[in-house]
């Protein structure tokens, strides 16, 4: 005996179905990007501290340096609730700072955040490059040194010290530092010109010219190339005399 369904129960579960797939539709649409995903996440956990520093910090990546702002001051607007680690926030919003080129702001925020963890190697390297742009060198060597202590392998640290120590005359010293950055992360641009300007310091034109050469082929950006270019050709001339 066959069971006839009724054609209105048929067109119901049919109507239910698409239903379904739509909502599955728009979810997907919705999470289809990560500021939407984080988006979402942090509107439907206002009073969680987790999501809103991730929407944060999504959002930095994308360009959005304001609004991550505005999210970073809800985190820390929100009761602590342990999901974070509280450095990280003040290390985002320095790092929005010093973009920005706000560098007393910036460093009044990494310094809060190394009230949360003083060994941060990341946050101490960054007041290094702050100090080392505002020609404190001394302070700047200290914060590179203590970073390095904390990660001995951080190359964004090998890079900064030796730049410092080139900087104060002490070219022999950094050197070391600059080659050590470039064995561990040899895509990395920064150490090139370092080394580049380290050997032109020392007069060694040729040394110079072939980390310049090998900073251009690293940093392929519209500026790096016209940095490239410049010292490339001073070299030259030098080279020539």
């Amino acid at each position: 005996m066959k069971i006839r369904f009724p054609l209105l129960s048929v067109t119901l579960a049919l109507f239910i179905l698409l239903c379904c797939l739509l909502a599955a539709f728009d979810r997907n649409s919705l999470y289809r990007t990560p500021v939407r995903l984080w988006a979402a996440t942090a509107a439907a956990s206002p009073h969680k501290q987790r999501p809103h520093l991730n929407f944060g910090q999504t959002l930095e990546l994308a360009g959005f340096q304001e609004q991550a702002m505005q999210e970073f001051r809800t985190v820390l607007s929100i009761p602590r609730d342990d999901s974070i680690e509280m450095q990280n926030v003040y290390r985002e919003m320095g790092n929005i700072y010093f973009v920005a080129g706000r560098y007393d702001e910036a460093t009044a925020a990494y310094r809060i955040g190394l009230r949360y963890l003083p060994s941060s190697p990341t946050i101490l390297n960054n007041l290094a490059i702050i100090l080392l742009k505002q020609k404190r060198l001394e302070e700047a060597a200290a914060k590179a040194e203590a970073a390095l202590a904390a990660d001995p392998s951080m190359v964004n640290a090998l890079n900064t010290l030796g730049q410092i120590y080139v900087l104060q005359g002490e070219v022999d010293k950094g050197i070391p530092f600059l080659k050590e950055a470039i064995e561990k992360a040899p895509e990395y641009a920064a150490p090139y010109m370092n080394l580049a300007l380290a050997f032109e310091g020392k007069g060694d034109y040729e040394t110079a010219y072939r980390y310049a050469s090998a900073y251009a082929t690293a940093d392929t950006s519209p500026d790096g190339r016209k940095r490239a270019a410049r010292l490339l050709e001073r070299l030259q001339n030098k080279t020539r005399k």
